[in-house]
């Protein structure tokens, strides 16, 4: 939940780390990572275009100093593993963008977003497990049957 709390130093070292393992030179193309799909930074600028491309959309809010926000990392990499292409993950950092934060009413940390075609049709806010975060997904975009799902 909002609030500072925790070891700062602590996680903003783990943040840069996630990031330099992301956005590595040996690496082509931004945001890319050995094994993993692009995880977009998203901005003020980026963000419509983003969750309007696909069908499919899920973006999680987060800040440098909150608390659980880093747990959620690895679990949002291994959603983007699992169901891309067919759904587009991206981060977007409350601190750098208090006006995405107040236009998605985000009152709480880290917030995950779902949009189809553009549009919110699901939210959670809190960290949750990878197993709990892949039901919702699926029970979220039924249509089409995502990965691991009958056709």
């Amino acid at each position: 939940m909002l609030g500072a709390g925790g070891n700062n130093a602590e996680l903003l070292a783990l943040l840069a780390r996630r990031r330099r393992e992301r956005e590595g030179d040996d690496v082509p193309g931004p945001n890319m990572g050995p094994g993993r799909p692009v995880l977009s930074d998203l901005t003020r600028a980026t963000f419509d275009p983003f969750v309007t491309e696909s069908p499919y959309a899920v973006v999680d809010v987060w800040a440098p100093w909150c608390g659980p926000c880093p747990a959620m990392v690895p679990v949002f990499e291994a959603l983007a593993r699992k169901f891309a292409p067919e759904v587009r993950f991206g981060r977007v950092n409350a601190d750098d963008e208090p006006e995405l934060v107040r236009r998605w009413n985000v009152e709480g940390l880290p917030t995950i977003l779902f949009f189809e075609r553009g549009r919110l049709v699901d939210r959670l806010t809190g960290a949750f497990p990878f197993d709990t975060l892949d039901r919702r997904l699926r029970a979220t975009f039924g249509r089409p049957a995502l990965p691991g799902q009958q056709k």
